[in-house]
């Protein structure tokens, strides 16, 4: 009697990339992922340091128009986290059709991380 075990991290990483038609466009995914952590861990970090009031919206002409409370700003990285799944969904369901659309999924993903990243760091300092 053989007891099974659960698939690795890595498995299902190889199991993703056949699915999303290559390992490239999942290591796009899993960049996109990583940043997004780098976001949740820098608000983490930096919270405690922070006023407990903020400001967390700017208008164009660079003037707060948005007070909010501190953790108001983990609402950056959770942006970040939907538009991952979404993009990868979206890649998973039209990964037989359209496969130059999974790579503009992936690096949007990529895109996202990288603009919030600059709304965070615009916003506390």
């Amino acid at each position: 009697m053989s007891s099974a075990s659960p698939p690795s991290l890595l498995a299902s990483l190889r199991l993703a990339a056949i699915d999303l038609g290559g390992s490239r466009a999942v290591l796009v995914f899993v960049f996109a992922l990583l940043l997004n952590g780098a976001l949740w861990a820098y608000l983490a970090l930096r919270m405690s340091a922070l006023p407990d009031v903020l400001p967390i919206h700017f208008n164009s002409a660079g003037q707060a128009d948005r007070i909010g409370l501190r953790t108001e700003l983990f609402i950056l990285p959770i942006i970040g986290t939907l538009a991952i799944a979404a993009n990868t969904a979206a890649s998973f369901v039209l990964r037989s059709r359209e496969r130059q659309l999974i790579w503009l999924l992936a690096g949007t993903s990529v895109l996202v991380q990288l603009l919030l990243a600059a709304a965070i760091v615009q916003i506390l300092h």
